[in-house]
């Protein structure tokens, strides 16, 4: 089945779940309001019964008063009428004009209710998914396991550091005090540095990231390998060259393996990951014969746990010292929140995820008293959801037997995800739509803030490139999709000469030194400092462009603090709008 096509006929019944994927530019916020407007209109739900949550308290401020402009507009036009048929353009009046056409009765209904949703707006869930969280724990007590005095809700970034400083005593100290880790990161103390623990704790206390410590593989099991593997090998007449690569990936294998533990040398499998490409071209590296060999079977039977399990035995010191960093990093923020009546935000999220868990009995009760509570709700910029955020939507949203129940309206940008923005998981959003159903899904590609000109460019980059996002290896689907432009045919208002301006140009680097983007950012300098001389003929809206028309974006704030250095020396005036 196809998706809907357009927001008046995605599926908002109960028992399902909705996904409204929306580039840049492409209505999501309007497309919320009346998709809001329907739940309260055609599904009779009163906004306290409707979560909306997006990922900052100012963007949910702004929601809300745009949800609240939506109604009014709703509620005026009920009280007033419309007198005669929208243009097809307007859908929004479409969808009231066709609903209230000879039936004054619906329309009267209609805006009751309206009025009764304006005034119970206040109290609606619109806020964050934190703030979703600290409302379940205060409302819900019993069922949360949480405490009757709500604990003060900080950023736990001040306590990493403050950690980071202590660990970094500990490792350098004496004593009983801190040995079990002193002893775990004694292989890698020499390359580890103060930036690099808190780099390492930054990731390590992640929502959802967990290391465990490597099992050992014993040496009877890693000898018995390496006897399979040298006996495979040994027969050249399985393969269909005595220079086969698999042949030569299973005989470094065995080497290592079939040296003691203390005299290995961890270059001798410099060439294990090319073992995946070997087992997946098996045609060019074995006789038809050997595919029904035992040995060969038992040998490729082995090679599909062998990347993992040598990685491993390879990386062990390292695997070790994570995991007990983390778990003495976890243990002493848990220690030092508790003592302070405090809750990180990531641990807010955990402990409503863990409280949605089934007791022993198996009984939902938190689960079940929310989604009573809230059995629809719709979330922005779902793109940037975490794993845990997704886990706390999937158990309000799901029956104990797996079914989906109410209604999850999913928002966002899939583009977006591959930047993991507050810790948004690509993984988790490509899980997300994949459980949604084709017909259930809304796609918003009509661009209505750029220009033709700039939208077609866009389109045009990519058909050349390829629209898949991320690295050529990456798994991920995420993908550019060609969107449309709705702007006028005259919205031409960027020109040189007299004539439209090139919406998209580059700087050719391939003259700068490799790693060395000075090149670039002096190139992007001249060009502007070119573009603001009134004599070189470039205007905006039929005037001279001016430096506040111009905005600079680069990858780091030691380049913009460049920029600006190298702005100010060509004369033109500069704000940096980075942290500082």
């Amino acid at each position: 089945m196809s998706p809907a096509p357009d927001w008046r006929q995605l599926d908002l019944t109960p028992g399902g779940r909705s996904l409204i994927e929306a580039s840049a530019g492409t209505g999501k916020t309007w497309t919320i309001g009346v998709l809001y407007l329907r739940l309260l209109l055609e599904n009779m739900f009163a906004p306290r019964r409707i979560v909306v949550a997006t990922f900052t308290n100012a963007a949910a401020a702004e929601l809300k008063e745009r949800l609240r402009a939506r109604i009014e507009q709703a509620l005026a036009l009920a009280q007033a009428g419309i007198a005669a048929a929208p243009d097809d353009s307007a859908t929004d009046l479409c969808f009231l004009h066709a609903r209230w056409q000879g039936n004054d009765a619906c329309r009267h209904d209609d805006a009751t209710r309206l009025a009764l949703a304006l005034a119970e707006l206040d109290i609606a869930p619109i806020g964050t998914l934190h703030g979703l969280c600290t409302r379940i724990l205060a409302e819900h007590p019993f069922a949360a396991g949480a405490a009757f005095r709500t604990p003060e809700l900080v950023d736990a970034g001040a306590l990493r550091d403050q950690l980071a400083d202590d660990l970094w005593r500990v490792l350098h100290g004496e004593g009983d005090v801190g040995a079990a880790l002193r002893q775990a990161a004694e292989p890698v103390l020499a390359d580890l540095s103060r930036q690099k623990l808190a780099a390492l704790l930054k990731l390590l206390m992640q929502p959802g990231v967990r290391v465990s410590a490597p099992v050992d593989v014993p040496m009877a099991d890693q000898q018995a390998w390496a006897d399979l593997l040298v006996a495979v090998t040994e027969r050249t007449d399985l393969f269909k060259s005595s220079r086969s690569a698999l042949r030569s990936r299973w005989q470094e294998i065995a080497r290592y393996l079939g040296t003691p533990v203390d005299a290995r040398d961890p270059s001798d499998l410099r060439n294990l990951g090319k073992l995946d490409a070997c087992l997946c071209d098996l045609e060019k590296q074995l006789k038809p014969a050997a595919c029904d060999d035992a040995q060969v079977m038992a040998a490729l039977e082995l090679s599909q746990t062998l990347v993992g399990t040598l990685e491993a035995l390879l990386d062990k010191p390292r695997l070790s010292f994570l995991a007990t960093l983390q778990h003495e990093a976890r243990t002493q923020l848990d220690l030092r929140l508790a003592r302070a009546n405090q809750l990180g935000f990531d641990d807010l999220l955990t402990t409503v995820l863990e409280a949605l868990r089934p007791d022993a009995q198996g009984n939902r009760v938190l689960a079940d008293a929310l989604f009573a509570q809230w059995p629809v709700a719709m979330i922005d910029e779902f793109q940037d959801t975490d794993p845990n955020q997704y886990g706390i939507l999937d158990a309000i949203y799901r029956q104990a037997d797996a079914v989906l129940r109410g209604r999850l309206l999913l928002i966002g940008d899939p583009k977006q995800a591959i930047y993991r923005f507050r810790g948004g998981d690509i993984h988790t959003y490509e899980r997300a739509r994949d459980a949604v159903a084709p017909n259930d899904r809304l796609l918003l590609d009509t661009n209505r803030r750029s220009s033709h000109a700039y939208v077609a460019a866009i389109n045009a980059l990519y058909a050349r490139i390829g629209e898949k996002l991320g690295a050529p290896d990456s798994p991920t689907t995420i993908s550019y999709r060609k969107v449309q432009a709705s702007a006028s045919e005259c919205d031409v208002r960027f020109t040189h000469q007299d004539q439209p301006a090139d919406a998209l140009s580059f700087h050719d680097d391939s003259a700068d030194p490799p790693g060395d983007d000075t090149g670039a950012l002096l190139s992007c300098a001249s060009r502007i400092a070119a573009m603001l001389d009134p004599s070189a003929g470039w205007r905006i809206d039929g005037r001279p462009l001016c430096a506040s028309d111009v905005c600079v974006l680069v990858p780091r704030n030691h380049d913009a603090q460049r920029m600006v250095a190298f702005l100010r020396q060509r004369g033109i005036a500069t704000v940096n709008r980075g942290r500082a």
